[in-house]
């Protein structure tokens, strides 16, 4: 059923149906942390799926928090050194808040 679930999810995400994928990516997200834990691969796959439907709905302040959530579950299984860890944070948030805008592309492209 749950394998069923995250297929049917993937395929509307796939396709760009994101407000049709949401719900149902909401709905196994916490049936995966339940049954292979939070930090598994494919429950961090769900929560980003979610966070990418979201960011995709224009919705992005809930998006970035997902984004955050899904760092956090990585970090915590592969960098559990806090130095590192807390550079890469500072890191992702420099360049969330500071993207390149359209203009300043083009005129270096021009």
């Amino acid at each position: 059923m749950l394998a069923s679930l995250n297929s049917w999810a993937w395929y509307l995400h796939d396709r760009g149906k994101h407000e049709e994928a949401e719900p149902i990516l909401r709905e196994a997200l916490p049936r995966l942390e339940q049954s292979e834990g939070r930090d598994n691969q494919h429950t961090v796959q769900v929560l980003v799926s979610l966070a990418s439907s979201l960011y995709a709905q224009r919705r992005l302040d809930e998006a970035l928090v997902l984004q955050r959530d899904a760092a956090d579950r990585l970090m915590d299984r592969f960098l559990p050194e806090r130095p590192v860890r807390k550079a890469l944070i500072d890191f992702s948030s420099f360049c969330v808040s500071s993207p390149a805008s359209p203009k300043s592309t083009a005129s270096r492209s021009g």
